[in-house]
């Protein structure tokens, strides 16, 4: 998958620069980001990811 850019100010600004339109769209592609990212890992990898490499549980 391809990295989206954000588009630059003066797009947005045409746009109408309704800042808060700006960060409903922002926070949905950061939620769909992250849902993609976590739909990638099975359970086992999560957990071991959230404890850390040093816990003795994550072995």
């Amino acid at each position: 998958m391809a990295h989206q850019r954000f588009q630059p100010f003066t797009t947005w600004q045409r746009g109408g620069g309704d800042i808060s339109q700006a960060e409903v769209l922002l926070k949905r592609k950061f939620s769909d980001r992250l849902r993609s990212e976590i739909g990638r890992l099975d359970v086992k990898d999560i957990v071991t990811d959230s404890r850390g490499p040093s816990d003795p549980r994550s072995t």
